[in-house]
């Protein structure tokens, strides 16, 4: 089983795993001062939202979303078998 510890994941893996979840990534970026950032990245390819300057706030921000996923495809599994 993975770590689910999901701050200690790299930003690649974990703009993966929310991809599959919810068809949005996350994007290292520099914003307009030079400092380095987080975008969210809709299904389009159009950043959305204000950008995040800590990964610990992308997780955060986006767990819930993931977590939803998860217990969703969990229970379509369970009530499948």
């Amino acid at each position: 089983m993975p770590d689910t510890n999901y701050t200690k994941w790299d930003v690649h893996e974990y703009s993966n795993l929310l991809e599959e979840c919810t068809n949005h990534t996350i994007r290292q970026e520099t914003d307009r001062l030079g400092d380095h950032c987080y975008q969210l990245i809709d299904p389009c390819g159009d950043a959305t939202g204000d950008p995040w300057y800590f990964w610990d706030d992308v997780v955060a921000d986006t767990i819930d979303a993931i977590v939803d996923y998860q217990d969703k495809a969990r229970f379509r599994t369970v009530g499948d078998a």
